[in-house]
């Protein structure tokens, strides 16, 4: 059985959607594969859960509110499935229902690699822009360490993993994809779109004040830290994503011990160049954002040490 389990919070404007795509796929699968669709709702205040219940293809609605994130919702998705193969998806994703039929073995229910995702397609929910977010995967399937909200694995590797790490309420699906490589198992990349992905852009005003109040960047500090010992690729990701937060660290010691005075201007220069060289449209905020961002990287890799303990409550509305 495939479990297909979507997560959401405040997603109404595009479960209907996210749905349908998964209806679609179900439908060209031909009924060799029992299927079952479960939504997770994460305390939303819009009309999430009456779209979920008024879909025709959603067998299974659970509400989780208290300490909650993404972590715990996908963890109380796989708990109340009953597939040994999970798909697992956000509520603002629409997959392509042909990715569907390209990961399983000829004639067969087993998947061909036990861990798969593929490219993701961005889509400017305000100016309907669209960016291949990866253009190099579409030439050739490879192995990665880092998967994203979307993906397709064996329960068996949920299980073995111990499924998500509830202490990360952001990037909980690198720190799942990261953990199982250093067990053996990289995600597979094939080289094919699996979905659309309908989103606010971080440049943008609502998106900057919801990362920044948010914090996000605490959880990127809690992952180099919790890996930085048992890997080379932890250094990697930490030199190619953090090396303003990196170089910054390096200034501000030297300002410190060898009293060298105009360091910082240098820093300020690097961020400037780091945003205009960036992809995304420019804006005043993306310099405000990242030297936000790297004094949050550097103050939670050695202070943020948030609980393993979560109070929440599961309530099951169908």
């Amino acid at each position: 059985m495939i479990s297909f389990i979507v997560i959401g919070m405040n997603e109404s404007k595009n479960l209907k959607r996210c749905f349908d795509s998964i209806q679609s796929s179900i439908n060209r699968l031909e009924k060799k594969h029992k299927t079952e669709v479960i939504f997770v709702d994460s305390d939303s205040i819009d009309n999430s859960v009456e779209i979920a219940q008024n879909h025709k293809t959603v067998n299974k609605i659970f509400r989780i509110s208290g300490e909650i994130n993404s972590a715990i919702a996908r963890n109380v998705g796989v708990e109340y499935s009953k597939g040994d193969i999970l798909f697992l998806i956000d509520g603002d994703m629409e997959i392509y229902p042909t990715f569907t039929e390209k990961i399983f073995r000829n004639k067969t229910h087993r998947l061909f690699y036990p861990f798969i995702t593929g490219e993701l397609v961005d889509i400017n929910i305000r100016s309907n822009k669209k960016d291949l977010r990866n253009k190099k995967i579409l030439n050739k399937s490879y192995y990665s360490f880092i998967t994203g909200g979307i993906f397709i694995i064996e329960r068996r590797l949920w299980i073995k993993n111990n499924g998500m790490d509830i202490r990360f309420k952001r990037g909980q699906d690198r720190d799942f994809s990261f953990s199982l490589s250093l067990k053996g198992i990289k995600v597979l990349r094939i080289n094919s779109i699996i979905c659309n992905h309908y989103h606010n852009p971080y440049h943008q005003r609502e998106r900057f004040f919801e990362t920044v109040i948010g914090g996000y960047e605490k959880y990127t500090g809690l992952f180099i830290r919790k890996y930085l010992l048992r890997s080379f690729y932890t250094w990697y990701f930490m030199i190619r994503k953090e090396y303003t937060a990196i170089i910054l660290f390096a200034l501000i010691l030297f300002t410190i011990f060898f009293k060298i005075g105009g360091l910082m201007l240098i820093y300020l220069i690097l961020i400037i160049i780091r945003t205009i060289l960036h992809k995304h449209k420019f804006s005043i905020l993306s310099p405000i954002h990242r030297i936000i961002n790297d004094f949050i990287f550097l103050v939670s890799i050695f202070f943020f040490y948030p609980s393993k303990d979560k109070i929440y409550n599961t309530e099951i509305v169908k």
